[in-house]
């Protein structure tokens, strides 16, 4: 095991039992919803690390949107060559760069 692999599993016991259960899961789809400060970027991230290291998922097969650019730069950093992927985006400059038309709606 190397440092990168324990360090995920350092930080994800630092995690609460919600915040484990998403970096844990398995769907291939993950929605984090939570109040202001409670972490969602921090599950992000090691739901990437999680995937990558531990599932050997390609840092290409992933996806992160965010709905602020402060956090789609917080991702970015700690997550070395994904970082450098254009997949770690906002939410609207993604569906931008990728679709000529966006519909979307808010509950």
């Amino acid at each position: 095991m190397n440092s990168l692999e324990m360090n995920n599993i350092e930080e994800i016991k630092t995690l609460n039992p919600y915040q484990q259960e998403a970096v844990l899961d398995e769907s291939p789809a993950c929605l984090v919803n939570a109040n202001v400060g409670s972490g969602k970027t921090t599950v992000l991230i090691e739901k990437v690390r999680h995937l990558h290291e531990k599932k050997q998922v390609s840092y290409e097969k992933m996806a992160v949107l965010t709905f602020t650019n402060k956090a789609a730069d917080e991702i970015a950093e700690p997550c070395g060559e994904l970082s450098k992927s254009p997949k770690i985006q906002h939410f609207f400059k993604f569906c931008l760069t990728t679709s000529d038309y966006i519909l979307t709606t808010w509950i």
